[in-house]
């Protein structure tokens, strides 16, 4: 279809150029002829004899001034009635001059003018019946008919002579009309090119029209008085108008006041070819504010400024956007301060991007300051290498990681949690540090109080287990001092002393071990070793309760990374708890496991009673107890040293009412811990 049209439109385009050139050959030969049928009419008056050639003559003349008029006749039939009567005259000249006469001229010309005025094939029929008209003059030289013709008497007849004068005819006509096809064909490949390049300019300027049209940017286009000459609906509808009102105003009426000064100035300042970019704001109608991003180009036209082009990108839905993120910013920020938790953001390499005050006044230093710092650099060394561990852990896993410590008396709750871009990678750290102290505090003494308790609760065991050595010392002291003994018999009885005296010993270490202070210091521990601390402590206890402990935990069950004297607090709760539901005694299960997590499970299991339903719900639950005697803290304290160290603990009754089993899971011990683990 494009070939189709472009052949067309250089089809149209050689028309129009024979058209406008058959006229102006008309023209020419009217003008040049008159002069020529004004002499051989004038000859004709003087000799009478001439006027049939006169009047022939004269109705030619009358026939090209009717081509010539007749504009609106076809032009293939115009050209060929020029054609024609040039072909006439050729003849008549031919005829009356023969060889000597310039009918060889027309009969030369006349292809070349068929070639030009029509096409190929005319001009070539021209040529051939230019030739067919030489051989006929050309047989009736040889037979004598033209001896009665010739107006010359220098005209020859011979046959020879026609012959190598055709010859040289045939040649002038071969190369005029080659050398008058070649250009032709020249002549019409750059009409065809030139249709081409219309048609490529007309698509092109149609295809920029289009874009312009639809482009989502508004496109303003100045003379170079600043008034507008064109403007595309995007600009239009941006500005509450359409495009014809906002042809013909001048740039300023459509520029906030505010800004045509700064606008003015940028444009006077633009130089030749150049682009400025700048933020300013349009007017719309009833004076409403449009803030756009402006791009300006001086346009020219021969060295001279001819005007600007524009183009507006609306930026309303961006500023609404960079006010709300700021609004964001500045209540984050608020927000970020508000807290008396330390709180900031660093990037995977331990650089501060943003941070609150509390965290700037911790390290001795300013919020400015702070910015940009590596924060490992401002710690102390030990607690510089705990906290990195945890970043790279939290950037490995991309979870977040939490971890409790304590630094110049000190306790704080450390959380780090990821941040992710788009692509899903960890960038950014979050760290939170909250000031534990006053809640560690409290709670060692709630744990003290717990453990005072226990002891409590075992020393009527106690209390009876170390009057049995007391009165054994007793008779075995007063045999020895009141009754006359061989030597052998006095050691016996001293030895008993002995062996009692270091029972008590026994029992005094294991009250020292229950009441001694707890530490917070975490490592690597057997959750075996745990177990088997706990059940020392309470062995008589069990003996006297009549309750009986099964142990069941794998030798390869892996450490667990935690501080040793509170998980002794927990089981120590735990069995406790097992030995108080049984008042007539039973038995104890404790059994380990590693789970599908990765964590430590252990199971402590009595065979006592089920607990009620409504007792599941709160069991964990400060203050809340079944025992009259029962502080209700015991359990819920337990309950938060297992959170604090990552893990959970629960509850269940065991199918048929067959007991109760509390499960404490733990996380495995991290291996880049460099601690030796405790077994």
């Amino acid at each position: 279809m494009h070939r189709d049209n472009t052949v067309e439109m250089a089809s149209a385009e050689l028309l129009v150029w024979r058209t406008r050139t058959l006229n102006a050959l008309l023209v020419i030969v009217v003008i040049a002829a008159t002069p020529v049928v004004a002499f051989v009419l004038h000859e004709a008056v003087h000799n009478p004899e001439q006027w049939p050639a006169a009047l022939l003559y004269l109705a030619m003349y009358f026939f090209i001034g009717a081509l010539a008029t007749l504009r609106r006749l076809d032009v293939h039939l115009r050209a060929w009635g020029l054609l024609l009567l040039g072909y006439a005259a050729g003849v008549l000249a031919f005829a009356r001059g023969g060889l000597a006469g310039d009918g060889r001229i027309y009969l030369l010309a006349l292809p070349v003018l068929a070639l030009i005025l029509i096409g190929v094939r005319s001009g070539l029929a021209m040529a051939a019946l230019s030739l067919l008209t030489f051989a006929a003059f050309t047989v009736a030289a040889y037979q004598g008919w033209m001896a009665s013709w010739l107006v010359r008497q220098d005209n020859t007849l011979l046959l020879m002579d026609w012959v190598i004068g055709g010859i040289a005819f045939a040649l002038a006509l071969v190369v005029l009309v080659a050398t008058q096809w070649y250009f032709s064909r020249f002549q019409e490949a750059i009409i065809a090119a030139k249709a081409r390049l219309y048609d490529e300019a007309n698509r092109l300027r149609a295809f920029n029209e289009n874009i312009v049209q639809s482009m989502e940017e508004g496109v303003l286009l100045e003379d170079a008085t600043g008034h507008i000459i064109f403007a595309n609906p995007k600009i239009a509808r941006l500005l509450n108008h359409t495009p014809e009102e906002l042809a013909g105003r001048h740039w300023t009426a459509l520029v906030a006041p505010e800004h045509r000064a700064e606008v003015e100035e940028k444009a006077a300042g633009l130089p030749h070819s150049a682009t400025d970019r700048y933020e300013t704001a349009l007017l719309r109608r009833h004076d409403q504010r449009v803030p756009v991003i402006t791009s300006s180009r001086a346009l020219f036209d021969n060295g001279r400024f001819a005007g600007v082009l524009s183009v507006f990108t609306d930026i309303t839905e961006r500023k609404g956007a960079e006010e709300a993120l700021l609004e964001t910013e500045s209540m984050a920020r608020a927000l970020l301060n508000a807290t008396m938790d330390a709180a900031f953001l660093m990037d995977t390499q331990g650089i501060v991007l943003a941070s609150n005050e509390t965290t700037a006044r911790r390290l001795g230093k300013s919020v400015d300051a702070l910015l940009g710092s590596c924060i490992y650099d401002l710690l102390p060394p030990d607690v510089a290498q705990v906290r990195r561990a945890m970043a790279e852990e939290s950037v490995r896993s991309g979870t977040p990681v939490r971890l409790e410590d304590e630094r110049q008396g000190m306790y704080l709750d450390n959380s780090i949690y990821p941040v992710f871009n788009a692509q899903g990678r960890v960038t950014r750290l979050a760290v939170y540090s909250r000031d534990i102290t006053a809640h560690k505090r409290a709670e060692q003494q709630a744990m003290r109080a717990e453990r005072l308790a226990a002891m409590g609760y075992m020393a009527a065991a106690l209390a009876h287990e170390i009057n049995n050595p007391l009165q054994a010392m007793r008779s075995n002291l007063e045999l020895a001092l009141d009754f006359d003994l061989e030597s052998d018999e006095h050691r016996v009885y001293l030895d008993v002393i002995r062996q009692e005296i270091e029972r008590l010993a026994g029992l005094a270490r294991r009250m020292l071990e229950l009441g001694r202070p707890v530490t917070d210091t975490w490592y690597p521990v057997s959750m075996a070793h745990l177990v088997q601390r706990t059940l020392t402590l309470v062995d008589k206890q069990l003996q006297l309760d009549h309750v009986e402990v099964a142990t069941d935990i794998p030798t390869d069950l892996p450490a667990v990374f935690v501080a040793p004297d509170r998980i002794v607090q927990v089981l120590l709760n735990l069995i406790l708890n097992a030995v108080a539901a049984m008042p007539d005694g039973g038995h104890v299960w404790i059994t380990g496991h590693i789970t599908e997590r990765n964590m430590v499970a252990l199971t402590v299991t009595d065979d006592g009673p089920p607990l009620p339903a409504d007792h599941m719900e709160h069991i964990f639950d400060p203050f809340f107890t079944s025992k009259p005697d029962g502080t209700g803290l015991g359990l819920s304290i337990s309950h938060d040293i297992v959170q604090q160290y990552g893990g959970t603990m629960r509850v269940e009754n065991l199918a048929g009412g067959r007991g109760v089993a509390f499960t404490v899971m733990l996380p495995v011990a991290r291996p880049q811990v460099s601690q030796e683990t405790i077994s």
